[in-house]
């Protein structure tokens, strides 16, 4: 419900969020905890992971993974989703979680973080900046869970993350259908490194 400050509470995946009006949430909470389900799945987290969730937002995947991994470091450019993501946290007393605020166009912002074992992506619809897919498949976590409500530019980034580590395979794709009777779906598609290498053809 809606707070007397102009924020809003909405519990998801457990986990209990706090979002300012200057802040991106999904809109439909009933699907956003089947997408977030999804991206859990498709994430196949170990308790000593490492976790970069990358344009956290509000980090609502960053905190609804915190307790299946060592750590989690969320990025994101808009002030105010960091500042909230920070109160989440507090808010869920989860300790193992940090947000960063900073631009992911400019690489050297993902490049500055541990390295991770996992690394979730949720862009926006125009997808992801070049200097970031060079600097994901040079640093090649095991696992990338990349989010997307669009499918054209998500095809053409896991496109060129392909060519850039041959190494990387699909290993999975799942629609959510975030908003029914329109066309709108958020999909999920999971990049698994294979353990030979495989000649680009």
């Amino acid at each position: 419900g809606e707070n007397t400050d102009g924020t809003i509470m909405q519990k998801l995946h457990g986990v209990l969020f706090k979002i300012s009006a200057d802040s991106f949430f999904q809109t439909n909470p009933f699907q956003a905890e089947k997408l977030y389900e999804k991206v859990a799945e498709h994430a196949r987290l170990k308790k000593t992971d490492i976790l970069h969730d990358l344009f956290c937002g509000t980090g609502s995947i960053a905190l609804c993974l915190s307790r299946e991994c060592s750590q989690v470091f969320g990025v994101e450019v808009v002030e105010a989703a960091v500042l909230d993501a920070r109160a989440n946290k507090v808010l869920n007393h989860i300790e193992n979680a940090e947000f960063i605020l900073g631009d992911l166009n400019d690489a050297s912002v993902a490049a500055r973080l541990p390295p991770a074992d996992v690394v979730v992506i949720d862009p926006p619809r125009a997808g992801c900046h070049p200097s970031l897919i060079k600097h994901l498949a040079k640093t090649s976590p095991q696992r990338i869970v990349y989010v997307s409500c669009n499918p054209a530019s998500q095809v053409r980034d896991v496109a060129q993350l392909q060519l850039s580590q041959p190494r990387y395979r699909v290993a999975r794709v799942s629609p959510v259908d975030m908003f029914p009777h329109t066309p709108h779906i958020e999909c999920v598609v999971t990049l698994e490194l294979a353990e030979n290498a495989c000649e680009p053809s």
